[in-house]
C-alpha cells in the first residue's frame, strides 16, 4: 500500500467517525515492516504487535495517543451477578473491556478489591499479564468466577486500571460482583418406620383406631426451600391420611422452609390412622415426593408402616428385684462395678413396644441398651443393669452397711392390661477410712438428641493426673490392631501410683459423661492437683464410641467384663469411615454449652459451666487439690 493510498484510509476514518485525535496521526509516514505480510481478516491473522485494517496488518503502535489526546474505556457489564450457586460447583461470567476511542488503550492492571469476599476469582489477573494494550473499537476479555465457601451474600469489586481519561482516581474503573449460596434444601422424615403396634378389631363390631404421626422437614442448609409434590399411601390397606394431604401435586407443590423447631409453618404433620378391618398384621408405605428445586429430579422417600390386630402384646418382666454384692454375699467396694440382667418377653400377639427408664436417686445405676427395637410375638430382650457405688449404701455405717442404695427400673410398654412393669434394685456398698470417692461428671447442652435435629455433638471429660503424668477419659481408637479401643483409664489404673479411675457413658449418646477416681487413702497424691478439662471432639457423635455407650452405658473395660472378651472389641466397620460419613451428613454446631459437677462421696461440691465455641476447643473447668486425705475445689 503506497503513501497515498493509505493516507486516503486514514483521512476516511476520520472523517466517518468524526472523532477527536486523528488529525495528529501521521500514517502515511510510517513505513512498511520488512518482508512482506500477507493480507488479513482479523487481526489474530497478524504477528505481534500488529493489527488488521482494510485487509492489511498495521502496526498497533501507529494508533498511539499523542499530545492532549486519550483513550476512552467502556466495560460490560458493570454489575457481574453470578446468581445462586451451589457450594462445590463454579459460575463465570466474562467482563468486557471496550477501547472506545481512536487511540491506543492501556491496561496496567486487573484484581479485586481488598474487601471482595473469599469465593470470586478473574482470569487474567496476575501481575504477568500486564501491560496489556487494546488498539481502537477493540475489545478485551476478563473471565470472573464465583465458587462459594459459605452460605449467604457475597459481594466484591473488580478493579481494571487504565490510562483512560474517562476513569475516577489513579485511573480505576469498577465492575461489581455479587454471588450467593442460598443453601441446599435436605428431605427428612421422621420417624421412617411407625409401628402402630396392637389395633384391637372384633368380628362384627368392627376395629379401634390409631393414630400416628410423621413429621416432613427440610433439614438442610441456609435459606433454601424444599419443594413437597406428592404425599401418598398406596389404596387397599387399612391406614389412611387424611384428603387434604391429596391437593399437594406436582402442579400444586408444598413449599417448605428450613426447619425450625419453634416455627410449626417449617414442617408438615402427617396423622396417619390404622383402621384395621380384620385379624391381620397390617403393613405398608407413606411416600414423600420431593424436589429440591425446579431445576433438578423429583426424590422420593418412605415410611414403614407396620400393627397388627391378630391379638395384644403381653409383657413378661423377670426377676422383679435385683441384688447388688459380691458373690460371697459381702457388699461391693466403692468403683466396683456388678452387673445384672432383667429379661424381657412379649408373650402376646403383637408387637410390644418398651421404654425402659431408671428412678435413681443414687446416680450409681446404670442399664442398657436405652432404646429398643418393637418386640415380635415371642421375643425377648435381656438388659443389664449396672451398680457402681461411688458412696457407701449405708451412710451411718459405711464398713457395715445394714441398708441397701435403692432404685427402681421401670419398663413402660402398650400392653394395656400392665403399663408399667417395674423392678426394684437394691446395692449394698462399703467404704474404708480415709478413702475419698470424687465423681466427675460432665453434660452438655446439645439442644436435641433426635437425629432428625442434626445435633449430635461430641465433648468429653477429661481427668488429668499430677503432672499430666497420666489422664483418664473416653476410651481412644487405635487402628494398629485391627480398631481396637485402647482403655487409658487403665494405663492410669496400672501405674499404681494416683489410685483407681473409670470413666462411664452414663446416658444414651455419652451424656453425661462420669469419671470415677477412688483408692487413694491418706498418702497417695498428698498435696498434688487434679486437673479436670472438655474438649469439643466432634460437631456429629464419634458413632464407634457412642457404640459402646449404646451397647453398656459404660467404658470399655467394663463392657468387657460383661461380655466375658478379651482385650480390645472388633468391629466389622471401619470406624473412621463411619465417622467421616456421619459427619458430612451433619451440620456444624459452633458452640456448646458444658456443666462440670464435682461429688466427693455423693456430695455435690462443686458445678462449674464453660462454652466451647469451637471444634477443637480444650478448656480446664476444674482444679481439685488432694490434701492429708481429702479432696477440695481450687479457688
Amino acid at each position: 500500500m503506497n503513501a497515498l493510498v493509505r493516507f486516503g484510509w486514514s483521512f476516511f476514518v476520520c472523517a466517518l467517525l468524526a472523532l477527536t485525535g486523528c488529525a495528529e496521526k501521521r500514517f502515511a509516514a510510517i513505513n512498511q515492516p520488512e518482508g512482506e505480510i500477507e493480507g488479513c481478516t482479523e487481526d489474530s491473522d497478524c504477528p505481534d504487535g500488529f493489527i488488521c485494517v482494510q485487509a492489511e496488518c498495521v502496526p498497533i503502535d501507529e494508533f498511539d495517543c499523542t499530545g492532549d489526546t486519550q483513550p476512552r474505556i467502556l466495560v460490560e457489564p458493570s454489575v457481574v451477578d453470578f446468581g445462586n450457586v451451589i457450594v462445590g460447583e463454579s459460575a463465570v461470567q466474562t467482563v468486557t473491556v471496550v477501547n472506545d476511542s481512536e487511540c491506543n488503550l492501556n491496561l496496567d492492571a486487573a484484581g479485586f478489591s481488598a474487601d471482595t469476599a473469599p469465593g470470586f476469582s478473574c482470569e487474567p489477573c496476575d501481575i504477568g499479564s500486564y501491560p496489556q494494550t487494546i488498539a481502537p473499537r477493540r475489545s478485551f476479555e476478563i473471565q470472573t468466577s464465583y465458587a462459594p465457601i459459605s452460605i449467604g451474600e457475597n459481594f466484591g469489586t473488580l478493579q481494571i486500571r487504565s490510562d483512560a481519561g474517562n476513569t475516577g482516581a489513579n485511573g480505576i474503573i469498577e465492575v461489581e460482583l455479587i454471588g450467593r449460596y442460598s443453601g441446599a434444601p435436605v428431605l427428612v422424615l421422621d420417624p421412617l418406620e411407625l409401628d402402630f403396634g396392637y389395633v384391637a378389631f372384633t368380628a362384627g363390631q368392627g376395629g379401634a383406631t390409631r393414630t400416628e404421626s410423621v413429621k416432613i422437614m427440610n433439614q438442610g442448609t441456609g435459606n433454601a426451600s424444599l419443594l413437597i409434590e406428592e404425599i401418598y399411601l398406596p389404596r387397599g390397606t387399612d391406614f389412611s391420611i387424611p384428603d387434604e394431604f391429596s391437593s399437594i401435586r406436582p402442579s400444586n407443590p408444598s413449599v417448605l422452609p428450613p426447619y425450625n423447631e419453634a416455627d410449626p409453618e417449617t414442617w408438615i404433620e402427617v396423622p396417619i390412622t390404622l383402621e384395621p378391618t380384620n385379624n391381620l398384621d397390617h403393613s405398608n408405605d407413606l411416600f414423600v415426593v420431593a424436589r429440591p428445586s425446579e431445576d433438578e429430579d423429583p426424590i422420593e422417600v418412605s415410611v414403614a408402616l407396620t400393627g397388627s390386630s391378630k391379638g395384644p402384646p403381653r409383657i413378661q418382666v423377670t426377676p422383679d428385684e435385683l441384688i447388688f454384692e459380691t458373690a460371697a454375699g459381702d457388699p461391693l467396694p466403692l468403683g466396683r462395678t456388678e452387673y445384672r440382667s432383667v429379661t424381657v418377653s412379649n408373650i402376646g400377639q403383637s408387637d410390644l413396644r418398651i421404654t425402659p427408664d431408671l428412678d435413681d436417686p443414687t446416680g450409681d445405676y446404670t442399664f442398657s441398651p436405652t432404646v429398643v427395637p418393637p418386640l415380635p410375638p415371642g421375643g425377648t430382650i435381656v438388659f443389664s443393669v449396672l451398680y457402681t457405688p461411688t458412696q457407701p449404701s449405708d451412710p451411718f455405717n459405711p464398713e457395715s452397711p445394714q441398708r441397701s442404695a435403692d432404685a427402681f427400673f421401670r419398663i413402660e410398654s402398650n400392653d394395656t392390661e400392665q403399663l408399667l412393669s417395674t423392678v426394684d434394685l437394691k446395692g449394698y456398698a462399703v467404704s474404708g477410712l480415709a478413702d475419698d470417692f470424687l465423681t466427675i461428671e460432665m453434660s452438655f447442652l446439645n439442644n436435641s438428641s433426635n437425629w432428625a435435629q442434626n445435633d449430635f455433638r461430641d465433648v468429653d471429660v477429661i481427668l488429668e493426673a499430677p503432672g499430666r503424668s497420666f489422664f483418664c477419659r473416653k476410651p481412644i481408637l487405635s487402628d494398629q490392631q485391627g480398631w481396637d479401643r485402647q482403655d487409658v483409664c487403665q494405663m492410669w489404673n496400672d501405674s499404681g501410683v494416683f489410685g483407681s479411675t473409670q470413666w462411664l457413658a452414663v446416658g444414651a449418646n455419652e451424656e453425661p459423661e462420669r469419671i470415677l477416681l477412688y483408692g487413694l487413702g491418706q498418702d497417695l497424691a498428698n498435696n498434688q492437683t487434679f486437673s479436670v478439662n472438655v474438649e469439643y471432639m466432634e460437631d456429629c457423635a464419634n458413632i464407634p464410641t457412642s457404640l459402646v455407650a449404646d451397647l453398656a452405658g459404660v467404658g470399655v473395660s467394663v463392657l468387657l467384663g460383661i461380655l466375658g472378651g478379651q482385650v480390645g472389641v472388633p468391629i466389622t466397620v471401619d470406624p473412621g469411615t463411619v465417622s467421616d460419613l456421619i459427619g458430612s451428613q451433619c451440620y456444624d454446631k459452633t458452640s456448646s454449652t458444658v456443666t462440670v459437677s464435682v461429688f466427693v462421696n455423693g456430695n455435690e461440691v462443686a458445678s462449674q459451666q464453660v462454652t466451647l465455641r469451637n471444634k477443637g476447643d480444650l478448656v480446664e473447668a476444674v482444679k481439685i487439690r488432694r490434701s492429708n486425705g481429702q479432696f477440695s475445689i481450687v479457688p
